[in-house]
């Protein structure tokens, strides 16, 4: 079920990866803290004015969110979405496993080979 934008819900959607990189998180008060801001930043209907910051990363564009409160809500927000529409990530030995299995009950096939990092076409091959 779709968790609401609540202090007490989003104080819950903090993870340890985020205690663990966020100093603003080390102590259960400024936890609690946190959370009303980003409860009280939703019910004013300002929680996404001016959150990103943007900045170079190995010569390419990236943004950051910049404030935790703000992250906090962007966590709640990914997995509502995540429960809602039941996403699951599968891991590279399941995609490939199942790709090989569909590629060989079907007909002729192209296949396209991305370098992800970069988002360009490595290599293009017709197989009969």
């Amino acid at each position: 079920m779709e968790k609401s934008f609540v202090a007490r819900n989003l104080r819950k959607s903090i993870s340890y990866v985020n205690i663990r990189k966020n100093k603003d998180l080390h102590t259960e008060t400024k936890r609690l803290i946190i959370a009303k801001k980003a409860a009280n930043l939703v019910d004013d209907h300002t929680i996404f004015e001016n959150s990103l910051n943007s900045l170079v990363l190995k010569g390419k564009q990236a943004f950051t969110v910049n404030d935790t409160s703000k992250n906090l809500v962007l966590n709640l927000l990914s997995r509502n979405i995540k429960t809602s529409y039941n996403i699951l990530v599968k891991s590279r030995e399941e995609i490939t496993a199942t790709l090989i299995a569909f590629l060989k009950e079907s007909s002729p096939y192209h296949i396209h080979r991305f370098d992800i990092k970069s988002l360009a076409l490595l290599k293009f091959e017709w197989v009969n």
